[in-house]
């Protein structure tokens, strides 16, 4: 199971329903420069509720479908 995110931009990826927002993003992939690592973040009613960092885009896929199926 992973997320089903839109693509905003080359590297950049996000969902928003109701008071979920979902971000998955690679600086390198967008910017050229910095990390290689996808970050995804996931924020309910404002608040960030995760920031973390994966080595591929389909790790932090799973992570999160994984956390929002929990919640």
């Amino acid at each position: 199971m992973t997320l089903n995110l839109d693509r905003v931009s080359k590297g950049d990826y996000q969902k928003n329903a109701g008071d979920v927002r979902i971000s998955l993003n690679n600086p390198f992939i967008m910017l050229g420069e910095g990390s290689k690592a996808w970050q995804l973040t996931i924020e309910v009613a404002g608040e960030e509720l995760v920031s973390q960092y994966f080595d591929t885009k389909k790790q932090a896929s799973t992570f999160g479908a994984q956390l929002i199926n929990s919640l």
